[in-house]
């Protein structure tokens, strides 16, 4: 119960910090208690391989570093990106912080060695990036093998269909 009270308090001000910094304004202090509180649990969860549990956390509480940590930590990475972008489109309200949520998973899909470029492009697209997601596009069908060029075209598709 007293944990849970402190990850809310740790969430309230990060909240607020994130909207003072976008709006210019200098951040309110975090308690050095309730970080250390709110680390624990990031510890607790990698240690106990909670992962999906960890991520939401992570989403909750404005930590990209975590977020990130979570998903290379994870048995499977591919997995817990498709996880992290579908949270950041569904349960992220904030779209400044969405949007470097999505920055944030663009960063490790393409640190990954087997990108989703299907995954990749949608996230470039809601960035409203276009040129990122046609250098995807013209790299799959300059490709020799055929799948690439399917792979191509059904990204493109999908694009349209958002």
């Amino acid at each position: 119960k007293i944990v849970a009270v402190a990850i809310d308090e740790f969430i309230k001000v990060r909240t607020s910090n994130f909207e003072s910094e976008l709006k210019g304004q200098a951040p309110e202090p975090m308690d050095d208690k309730l970080e250390n509180v709110v680390n624990r649990m990031f510890k607790r969860c990698v240690e106990d391989k909670a992962f999906k549990q960890g991520l939401g956390m992570a989403v909750e509480t404005r930590r990209l570093d975590m977020i990130k940590e979570f998903i290379m930590a994870s048995d499977d990475p591919s997995g817990m990106l498709e996880y992290a972008q579908s949270t950041a489109m569904t349960l992220v309200t904030s779209k400044a912080f969405r949007e470097r949520v999505l920055r944030t998973l663009i960063e490790v899909y393409t640190s990954t060695k087997d990108i989703n470029y299907s995954a990749l492009s949608q996230c470039y697209y809601i960035l409203n990036e276009p040129k990122e997601v046609v250098k995807i596009l013209q790299d799959l069908i300059g490709r020799p093998e055929k799948e690439g060029r399917l792979l191509a075209y059904q990204i493109a598709f999908d694009v349209v269909d958002n």
